[in-house]
């Protein structure tokens, strides 16, 4: 994965999502501007820069790789055409 991939975590408000958004960041693995997070219901107030919404298919919109980090029985609910993009759960 190149720093210059646009990758999404849906889920990136949560401790998974977060902690692979912080070590994704920390390892150059991708730049805060190529990166998306999605919440459910308060914004958090970490990672600068990213790209933070509470649409997971804004999030998916600028996204290249997609990756869940919600709990399994949250899926059924999610609502997102990733057509054309990897997605990694």
């Amino acid at each position: 994965m190149s720093a210059s991939l646009r990758l999404g975590i849906v889920g990136g408000a949560g401790w998974l999502g977060g902690a692979i958004a912080g070590a994704a960041l920390s390892a150059g693995v991708v730049r805060a501007e190529n990166l998306a997070l999605s919440y459910r219901s308060t914004k958090p107030d970490r990672f600068p820069g990213v790209f933070w919404s509470d649409d997971n298919q804004a999030l998916a919109d600028r996204s290249d790789v997609i990756m869940l980090s919600v709990r399994p029985q949250d899926w059924s609910s999610l609502e997102l055409d990733a057509k054309g993009k990897l997605v990694r759960i």
